[in-house]
């Protein structure tokens, strides 16, 4: 693996509170009064997601899958750990909208999929990045000044790969949403892995579409030789970037970042030394 990374830095002009707020009017995500409207993002597919309307139908593609009975439920309380970490994520692709999830693993920065933030059919990054925490208002809305994706993603990866995760840098640290630590999967026994939680924000759950955050628990895989887990948790599209985690270091600890789906197994690129590394410079 290449420790070499892809970065894209974004000018910090408009990135005050006024100008994301135009951004999102222009873009038609909030109303008059700066509400977010959620039956906009309700109909906003996944990256590389057909329409919103397959996922309805069960045709999920290999954004995520519903594996057997879908027993996700949504989260009651998003104020809590370390649900309070997991963000929204909007992108745009010129004049398209995308929506995906990440997790906070600093006060500005956040770890999710490389195919939430750069199109590998268009050969490009998004246009603009929103990462929304909860609650969903303004002030926890954030624009991006950086991107860091793996340069094997970029010039020959592929969506559910051993490349497939990105680092996005915010305008301004969101101090209130608090962090998910990250650790290397190897470093995890493998007793641990019968107990993962995954959670974010699926177009799709319980067979209606959602703004709302859903999770389920099950076990999993872990295989080194690919950085690659797998697990028959439920999710849809919108999930990629979700964090996969498990109780380590006295909570839950992300150890994946969910990436695919197929009709037997979902994927999490396992987080490695690659992703370490990263995170350590990516400041």
């Amino acid at each position: 693996m290449s420790n070499i990374v892809y970065e894209k830095t974004a000018s910090a002009i408009n990135n005050t509170e006024m100008g994301i707020l135009k951004k999102l009017h222009s873009d038609g995500l909030v109303d008059s009064r700066g509400n977010l409207k959620l039956d906009v993002v309700g109909g906003l597919k996944a990256v590389g997601e057909s329409d919103i309307s397959d996922c309805k139908m069960g045709r999920t593609g290999r954004l995520g899958q519903v594996i057997g009975t879908d027993t996700r439920t949504e989260v009651a309380d998003k104020s809590m750990e370390p649900y309070q970490s997991i963000v929204l994520l909007i992108m745009k692709y010129g004049n398209d909208l995308y929506r995906g999830t990440g997790f906070m693993i600093k006060d500005n920065v956040v770890l999710t999929a490389a195919h939430n933030l750069y199109d590998l059919s268009l050969g490009k990054p998004a246009d603009e990045v929103y990462i929304i925490g909860y609650p969903r208002d303004l002030p926890h809305v954030r624009t991006y000044t950086g991107l860091k994706i793996s340069v094997d993603y970029v010039t020959g990866g592929s969506q559910g790969g051993r490349c497939d995760w990105g680092l996005i840098k915010l305008n301004a640290p969101m101090t209130d949403l608090g962090t998910i630590n990250v650790c290397r999967a190897i470093e995890i026994p493998t007793s641990d892995l019968d107990d993962i939680l995954i959670a974010g924000y699926p177009g799709m759950a319980q067979g209606t579409s959602t703004t709302d955050m859903w999770e389920a628990d099950g076990s999993g895989k872990y295989y080194p030789a690919s950085e690659v887990m797998e697990y028959t948790i439920s999710t849809s599209g919108g999930n990629s970037g979700s964090p996969v985690m498990v109780y380590h270091g006295g909570g839950r600890t992300a150890i994946g970042i969910h990436v695919i789906g197929s009709s037997n197994y979902n994927y999490a690129k396992a987080i490695d030394d690659e992703v370490v590394a990263a995170i350590r410079e990516f400041t």
